[in-house]
């Protein structure tokens, strides 16, 4: 079992030899390292050539596209049985190949989630993000209960399932995992959920700059990226309509989140495009705490944030 590994590189040479290491020391071998320079200005590389002695690490350079742009490249050079992606200022445990590598000579998922260690820059951990205890076969309305479920690197990823599905990251837009993975667990025909904490997110200092432009821009990109995932899904006759309602109100909850960024004037613009695009209908209301929420949300969107994140 080969893994191909997607790392888009740009300005991180304070982090970048840690992820590189973490996957040198890899307890399991077989994998390659496809390191996408997406236009860096700072010594990234300089460190990053340290690595390509190993015939394993492999780096490809292009102009700066960002960060969806970065992984579409990649994802050209790959020649393993399995992708996965990390981000550059984050690093994963020593046994995370290994421990895929157990699970999948058995069975040949089109997706594997992981569980996710938040940490500080030092390694000092923060919290942990999981589904269910134990490990086991997962169904899209199980995966859609586990946290951060459209984050891109909390997966391994079928190469020929991905490929045959050109599944690609929208470029220019935030949030763009919001934008492709829900569509990859609906088309997925068998997820698998491996209960160990195998990837470490790091929470960089000052890493998230947060103002009125760039909040509102992340609202909007999350718009688009709603509206394009509903022409697919709906249009999608291999999806079944359960799943399709089960990932429309989890697209919908992500969007009237959103309104946790804004304020003012935008909130209430933001507020009106939900209203006007009917997303609050698409929240499912199948149990009497689901239709509480959903009547709540019409009525305060505010209040409908603060219980759900309880």
């Amino acid at each position: 079992m080969k893994f191909s590994i997607i790392i888009p590189v740009y300005n991180v040479e304070k982090y970048i030899e840690k992820c590189l290491n973490s996957i040198l020391n890899q307890s399991y071998k077989n994998y390659e390292v496809i390191i996408v320079n997406d236009g860096t200005k700072d010594n990234s590389v300089s460190i990053i050539e340290m690595f390509l002695s190993d015939d394993r690490f492999k780096l490809y350079n292009k102009e700066n596209g960002g960060l969806s742009d970065a992984r579409n490249y990649g994802l050209n050079y790959v020649t393993g049985e399995y992708i996965l992606f990390i981000d550059s200022d984050d690093y994963i445990e020593k046994d995370l190949l290994e421990n895929l590598n157990e699970v999948l000579t058995k069975t040949k998922y089109d997706l594997v989630r992981y569980n996710i260690n938040v940490v500080t820059e030092d390694g000092k951990l923060l919290s942990t993000i999981k589904g269910p205890e134990g490990s086991k076969e997962m169904t899209v309305e199980e995966l859609i209960n586990v946290k951060q479920t459209e984050i891109a690197w909390s997966y391994a990823y079928n190469k020929d399932f991905f490929i045959k599905n050109n599944f690609k990251y929208q470029k220019g837009y935030i949030h763009e995992d919001y934008g492709l993975t829900p569509l990859v667990i609906l088309k997925a025909n068998s997820i698998y959920y491996l209960d160990k904490c195998e990837y470490n997110y790091v929470q960089r200092e000052n890493s998230i700059i947060h103002g009125s432009e760039k909040n509102l821009k992340r609202c909007n990109d999350v718009l688009f990226h709603f509206d394009n995932l509903y022409s697919i899904i709906t249009k999608d006759e291999s999806i079944n309509k359960k799943d399709k309602e089960i990932m429309l109100s989890f697209l919908a909850n992500g969007l009237i989140l959103k309104c946790n960024l804004l304020e003012g004037k935008d909130l209430k613009n933001y507020i009106k495009t939900l209203k006007e695009k009917r997303i609050f209908k698409y929240l499912l209301s199948d149990t009497l705490g689901r239709k509480l929420k959903k009547l709540i949300v019409r009525i305060s969107p505010s209040l409908y944030i603060k219980i759900t994140n309880k």
